[in-house]
């Protein structure tokens, strides 16, 4: 019974240490990503990241979902702006400006859009959304769809959440 004990302890460690990081991890730093050309937008600098909370959303130009976001995104990047929020969209299907400026165009993205990016938890699923906060740290990883999100934002800019409009 001890060398099962034992083995399973080995196995989990083993899937411990290949899984990827999750948001729980709040060791996975903005500093660790790798933002492609900017297609759109302002340059992604230290001073533009610097002390605020960024928003980093994975998306497609053939992702319905990802088209969907958009408006959402960009609403928000509007409004939370002089909060000190930052959005920067990373196109993950190797799309070119031509092809991405309709969407942007009709969804009033006025963020950061880049060609890509790269970072220690892999994007197999789009679209996707990370929030780092003031301090650099991941504090949310998952759907710009979810309830959560907008959740997540506000916390993370130090703000409650104002009640539903509709």
């Amino acid at each position: 019974m001890k060398l099962l004990s034992s083995s399973v302890v080995a196995l989990l460690t083993a899937i411990a240490v290949i899984s990827p990081l999750s948001a729980a991890d709040k060791k996975v730093k903005l500093s660790e990503w790798k933002f492609g050309k900017v297609a759109f937008g302002e340059k992604i600098t230290n001073k533009l990241t610097k002390d605020k909370v960024v928003v980093v959303e994975f998306w497609g130009v053939n992702c319905p979902p990802c088209i969907a976001s958009l408006p959402h995104l960009a609403e928000m990047a509007k409004e939370k702006h002089d909060q000190g929020l930052v959005v920067i969209g990373a196109e993950s299907q190797m799309s070119t400006p031509a092809q991405m400026k309709p969407l942007l165009d009709t969804a009033k993205v006025q963020y950061t859009i880049t060609q890509g990016a790269e970072g220690p938890i892999q994007v197999s699923q789009l679209p996707r959304v990370f929030v780092f906060g003031k301090d650099g740290l991941l504090a949310f990883d998952g759907s710009p769809l979810s309830e959560e999100f907008p959740k997540a934002v506000d916390e993370a800019l130090g703000t409650k959440a104002v009640a539903d409009k509709h």
